[in-house]
């Protein structure tokens, strides 16, 4: 989704883990990552293009980025606070999932880095 945001190529790490957390604090803090995840989440079907009521909206167990956004727009103050909440918490599953695959990515390209050094000096001796 996202991960032309990142270039994990310039870190060293410790871990897989290590990998995630570093590549989740680096989605994390780029306005870009959110822009471009707000047009892909918001980019939907055709039953949410069609007309709906943003009160009655507010009140869906669990709505889309869509629709929170159209509440966020289009409803009250109280029901504008619960839909940023729900967009802030789709956001951060969704960078969650990319940051995941981002840090093993990198750590499974510098593994490999490392044990084709290893394999170089065994060249050598």
């Amino acid at each position: 989704m996202i991960n032309w945001l990142v270039n994990p190529d310039d870190d060293v790490f410790v871990s897989q883990e290590n990998a995630i957390d570093i590549a989740l604090d680096n989605l994390e803090c780029i306005p870009a990552a959110v822009g471009q995840w707000l047009s892909e989440a918001c980019d939907v079907d055709d039953t949410d293009r069609m007309v709906h009521n943003p009160f009655r909206l507010a009140y869906l167990p669990n709505p889309t980025p869509a629709q929170a956004l159209a509440v966020l727009f289009g409803g009250t103050d109280a029901d504008a606070l619960r839909a940023l909440h729900r967009l802030r918490e789709h956001y951060k599953e969704a960078v969650a999932d990319d940051a995941k695959a981002i840090g093993r990515e990198a750590w499974d390209k510098q593994c490999l880095g490392d044990q084709q050094i290893v394999n170089m000096g065994r060249e050598y001796e």
